[in-house]
C-alpha cells in the first residue's frame, strides 16, 4: 500500500525482503559490465525455465490458474472449489499423473506428454 500511495522508489535489497522479486542476481560490478549483468539474468532465468519445463505440464497449468485466481481476487474456498472441480478431476485422467507416479516408483526421470487440458 505503501508503494502505490507514495510512489517510493524501492531498493533491490527491499524489494526481496519484501516478497516482491524472488531473487536478486548480481549485475557486473563496472557502469561498462552492463551486457555482464545482462547475460546473468539471462542465464538464471533460462535455468528457472528449466526447472518449470522440467515439471509436468498438467501441474504447471493447473499451478498457473491457481495463482490467477488469486491474482482476480476469487478467494480462497471458492478458488479451490474451483480448481478442484474443473481442474483436479482432469488432472487425474491424465497421462502424466499416471507417468509421474510410474516414474517415481521406478525411481527414473518423468517422460510429459504434451497436456490436454
Amino acid at each position: 500500500m505503501e508503494m502505490a500511495l507514495t510512489g517510493r522508489v524501492v531498493r533491490v535489497e527491499e524489494a526481496e525482503r519484501w516478497g516482491l522479486v524472488n531473487e536478486v542476481v548480481e549485475d557486473g560490478g563496472e557502469a561498462d559490465d552492463v551486457d555482464v549483468g545482462e547475460r546473468r539474468v539471462v542465464k538464471r532465468a533460462v535455468e528457472v525455465a528449466g526447472e518449470i519445463v522440467a515439471n509436468s505440464p498438467d501441474a504447471v497449468i493447473v499451478s498457473r490458474e491457481g495463482v490467477k485466481l488469486g491474482w482476480e481476487g476469487v478467494g480462497a474456498e471458492d478458488g479451490s472449489r474451483m480448481l478442484m472441480e474443473g481442474w483436479a478431476r482432469r488432472l487425474n485422467e491424465g497421462e502424466n499423473l499416471k507417468e509421474g507416479v510410474k516414474a517415481f516408483v521406478e525411481k527414473r526421470k518423468p517422460r510429459w506428454v504434451a497436456s490436454k487440458l
